[in-house]
């Protein structure tokens, strides 16, 4: 018998593609878990899910995110989803304001 939304607790989860790499982040299942790494990834979660394997790494903590300082279930990295999110956004824009210039062969 499968629980309900409130009976389950959060765990850490370690998702990977092979053409995406690898992120941790807290869900409640492993599909939940596949379902918000193709978010943070902006890929289509229908066509990219069979590709991505969901490994629990542990139960969640509650903890302190060290950005937004509220008590939340924290990533390996010490922030809460939330702010991972806002971090990800910031470096994408920083990186499309001031692209890495490569030489070409």
């Amino acid at each position: 018998m499968r629980k309900t939304a409130c009976e389950l607790k959060p765990d850490a989860y370690r998702v990977t593609h092979p053409e995406y790499g690898t992120v941790d982040l807290v869900a409640l299942t492993d599909e939940n878990a596949v379902l918000l790494a193709c978010r943070e990834w902006h890929i289509s979660w229908g066509l990219n899910a069979c590709d991505c394997r969901a490994v629990k790494l542990k139960k969640a903590e509650r903890g302190v995110c060290r950005c937004c300082g509220y008590e939340a279930f924290v990533n390996g990295n010490g922030l809460c989803n939330q702010c991972a999110r806002e971090k990800e956004i910031e470096k994408r824009a920083y990186f499309r304001q001031y692209p890495v210039k490569r030489e070409r062969p």
